[in-house]
């Protein structure tokens, strides 16, 4: 008997670096660079003063709960979980890891595109901070000098700008006001997408026409991975053997419906078995990071518009060592069009 294949989101081709205009090379390079050249200078001087302050400070307390706000803790190069539990923290400005909170919210804030929010709180810092290192110490990175503050303030300035002008790098277009809806309640909490049927009709009908069935019910996100999706759909995820998790298909697949929209954070689209050109009749995934390797190989039918915390919490679950399987997978409970 032939081998099953799951089906899956990532096993695609990758377009080579060289097919990419030079204006998108300067946005990729920019944004996701900029961010994570930031995260990773932040966390070396957070953990610094993390590390000195866990020694000398009375309020090792303030300290724990800004570890605890950051994912992984100190000395780790990721993004901070909750900017508006950072920003919290940081309402006693008396505090000594206040102005540290706020860049991290700051931080956060990029990364999620907020850029009126990560600019205010960068704003929190100058004007109830004014004299703290974070203002007042040069740094440099590559052949530009500055303050951490100022720094990171030009870069979210000139990226906000960018996005002005050219907002399909930085997301798309939203739903129409009357697209359909669809409410997913899992056992983790409640999303709600919207569907673009004037730009995949196919896909958006046979979505709506499966919840209508209750054929998602049951079933489980029984493929996670942490940045980039949770995937679910399957109806052998019910009952089945959790090797076959993700094999299932209703047996017939869907053309793909190539439009503007492109993976972004918060997108719902239609995987598709590798071996196969055509969408799978029933299994999706919702985006939690920016895959654009995906666009043009994975119809995007839907956005997430209710629920996004709850899609990042699944996302962000613990896996089966050495697989994408979680250990706990969160189920979809019923569906229901509004």
């Amino acid at each position: 008997m032939a081998k099953q294949r799951h089906a899956a989101a990532t096993e695609v081709t990758v377009a080579p670096l060289a097919e990419a205009s030079g204006f998108e090379k300067f946005v990729n390079t920019y944004w996701k660079h900029g961010i994570v050249l930031f995260v990773l200078i932040a966390a070396g001087v957070l953990g610094a003063q993390y590390m000195q302050h866990q020694e000398k400070s009375k309020t090792t307390e303030e300290w724990r709960a800004f570890g605890s706000a950051v994912l992984g803790g100190f000395g780790v190069a990721t993004p901070v979980v909750d900017a508006a539990e950072l920003e919290r923290l940081a309402g006693d400005a008396t505090l000594d890891s206040a102005p540290w909170a706020l860049m991290a919210a700051a931080a956060k804030h990029e990364s999620d595109m907020e850029y009126t929010e990560a600019l205010a709180a960068l704003d929190r810092v100058a004007r109830e901070h004014p004299n703290h290192l974070v203002m007042k110490r040069q740094v440099t990175i590559g052949d530009r000098t500055g303050t951490y503050v100022g720094m990171m303030r030009e870069r979210i300035q000139n990226l906000s700008g960018l996005a002005e002008v050219a907002p399909s790098l930085f997301g798309n277009a939203d739903p129409a006001p009357d697209a359909p809806r669809v409410r997913l309640e899992t056992t983790a909490g409640s999303i709600v997408v919207a569907l673009y049927s004037d730009r995949a009709p196919k896909h958006v009908e046979n979505f709506l026409e499966l919840c209508r069935e209750g054929q998602y019910d049951g079933t489980k996100f029984h493929r996670v991975m942490e940045g980039f999706m949770i995937q679910g759909g399957d109806r052998t995820s019910i009952d089945g053997p959790k090797e076959q998790w993700g094999t299932g298909d209703p047996g017939y697949t869907i053309a793909q419906e190539f439009s503007d929209l492109a993976h972004f954070p918060g997108f719902l689209a239609a995987a598709k078995k590798p071996n196969e050109a055509e969408s799978g009749g029933n299994q999706f995934y919702i985006t939690l990071g920016a895959p654009h390797h995906l666009d043009n190989v994975h119809t995007v039918f839907g956005k997430v518009i209710e629920g996004m915390d709850v899609v990042r919490s699944i996302g962000s679950a613990p896996n089966e060592p050495g697989s994408d399987r979680p250990l706990n997978p969160v189920t979809v409970t019923k569906t229901e069009l509004l």
